[in-house]
């Protein structure tokens, strides 16, 4: 978790579709402006996950469906050394790929499916969201069924259930799914005994090993019934 170097409140840093860096409040808020696109975006060197500022033409095309995504504020609007004119411009460290945690659990994420729809056919700035709810749980299903681990490269190779349920997905957007399941605290790092993370090869290089935690495990048995 990162907090804001003036007032502290958690944050965590996105990058919008504009190529811009943001810091975003935390908690998701029913009256928030910013959506998560799906994607890991760049900002200033950094991949981040890519957020959208809601535009009057979004918020009026997507009508109802707006009310099943959740949505985040900008810290700017916010922050409390800001409003008090005492905010220095400095903030933790970017955390590069951090992302928030979008829901309370992958059954719930599996609701905004049909909005996160709506919404890339809504935005003429070429919004594209996924379906990450299902991508979600097609993964704790796959590391349900290896214990011994797997990497976002892994998880992209014919056989896995991410892989049926998304054909081509990227290494990427599967780094992004595992990302939001760290933050939900359903996957974690698998780490070697001297705490170092357990990388494996890939494509590009190596890839991080992820394992589930035990209330992974318990959510991913849960989704299988």
């Amino acid at each position: 978790m990162i907090s804001c170097g003036d007032c502290g409140a958690q944050i965590w840093w996105a990058a919008t579709v504009a190529g811009k860096l943001m810091p975003v409040d935390h908690r998701s808020s029913a009256t928030g402006n910013v959506v998560l696109t799906g994607r890991q975006g760049r900002a200033k060197g950094r991949t981040l996950p890519e957020v959208k500022v809601l535009t009057a033409e979004d918020r009026e095309r997507l009508g109802a469906e707006l009310e099943e995504m959740p949505r985040y504020t900008p810290h700017a609007a916010t922050c409390r050394a800001a409003r008090e004119g005492s905010a220095s411009g400095s903030s933790d460290e970017v955390v590069e790929g951090e992302a928030p945690q979008v829901v309370t659990d992958v059954a719930a994420a599996l609701v905004g499916d049909k909005a996160a729809q709506a919404l890339a056919a809504a935005s003429a700035s070429g919004l594209a969201t996924v379906k990450a709810g299902t991508q979600r749980a097609a993964i704790l299903q796959d590391l349900l069924d290896h214990p011994e681990g797997l990497s976002a490269h892994e998880l992209t190779l014919e056989g896995t259930e991410l892989a049926r349920r998304r054909p081509g997905i990227s290494v990427n957007n599967a780094g992004a799914r595992l990302g939001e399941l760290r933050a939900q605290k359903l996957v974690e790092i698998l780490e070697d005994p001297a705490g170092m993370p357990v990388t494996r090869p890939a494509a590009a290089g190596v890839s991080v090993v992820h394992v589930l935690t035990a209330a992974g495990r318990d959510e991913a048995r849960r989704l299988a019934r």
